[in-house]
């Protein structure tokens, strides 16, 4: 697991270990998938594949 924050959360001793499904809150989904991305590939998504306004969203919420 790349992630220590994600395998803190779904490994150790925290509440979210014992749950089978976990909410993400104040992030948008596709936001989510690009981090995602991120973490176990070490790079981002092509951007090509998002509308101009979309790429500008995700920028700014990954680099903020």
């Amino acid at each position: 697991m790349r992630s220590p924050v994600f395998g803190a959360q779904l490994y150790g001793p925290m509440k979210e270990a014992r749950e089978q499904c976990i909410t993400i809150e104040g992030m948008q989904p596709s936001v989510f998938k690009v981090l995602l991305h991120f973490i176990y590939t070490d790079s981002l998504p092509d951007m090509d594949d998002f509308e101009a306004g979309d790429r500008s969203e995700l920028m700014r919420h990954i680099y903020h």
